[in-house]
């Protein structure tokens, strides 16, 4: 049996290929699907068929400390596209020091984060929309 090693530090987020930074402290990627890849139906005589189900969108959630300089790039990012119609853009997140990979081309941010104060510094939650998600969980090397 091998030692693995996981390291936050080696996860890389790029945004329309700018690196961002100043994540959140704890859970900061969240990628998922929209929809089970499969749906189930089952007969009264009991006989399961299953559907291949073609939504292949899903959502990535990139969690940055308030302090963040990429809340600013994000925040660029989503006016534009408000203005423009114009910001579909490539999101990547990728483990370094693994085979983790998940990408998109055609990403949006859906609406800019909450933001709240407080005694310490807060995050930012910034929830983007995928066309068309591809993800492969790899593991560590």
């Amino acid at each position: 049996m091998s030692i693995t090693t996981y390291s936050s530090k080696k996860v890389s987020i790029t945004v329309a290929g700018q690196p961002i930074t100043g994540v959140a402290e704890d859970s900061f990627v969240i990628c998922e699907f929209t929809s089970d890849a499969f749906t189930k139906k089952t007969g009264a005589d009991g006989e399961v068929t299953r559907s291949a189900n073609p939504d292949q969108s899903g959502t990535i959630t990139i969690k940055l400390m308030a302090s963040s300089e990429s809340n600013a790039y994000l925040s660029a990012l989503a006016l534009a596209d408000k203005n423009t119609l114009l910001g579909t853009v490539p999101v990547m997140i990728k483990d370094n020091n693994g085979t983790d990979l998940v990408e998109g081309n055609e990403c949006w941010i859906t609406k800019q984060p909450k933001q709240e104060y407080g005694k310490e510094v807060g995050d930012r939650e910034w929830k983007f929309e995928v066309s068309f998600l591809n993800m492969f969980a790899g593991g560590n090397f």
